[in-house]
């Protein structure tokens, strides 16, 4: 994995997450358990995140990319 490339994927998503689902960057950060200054940084100032702050928060996005995909396709009386 290429930090600087998954950085930009990361920007991608965090954009793409606030727009469609979460509304503002407050509730993104609280759902990746950071502070929104740590989202400003990463998306509008393009601050490199440290090495333990870009994996915490590259496994919590792919979790949240799950759950969504999987409330996308959930049919209400299914059970499984």
């Amino acid at each position: 994995m290429i930090k600087a490339i998954e950085v930009i994927k990361m920007r991608k998503d965090i954009k793409h997450l606030i727009e469609k689902y979460f509304f503002s960057k407050s509730l993104l950060a609280e759902a990746l358990e950071v502070c929104p200054k740590v989202l400003t940084d990463l998306v509008e100032k393009e601050v490199m995140p440290q090495d333990d702050k870009f994996m915490s928060l590259l496994v919590k996005l792919r979790g949240i990319k799950r759950e969504i995909e999987i409330a996308e396709e959930y049919q209400p009386g299914e059970t499984k």
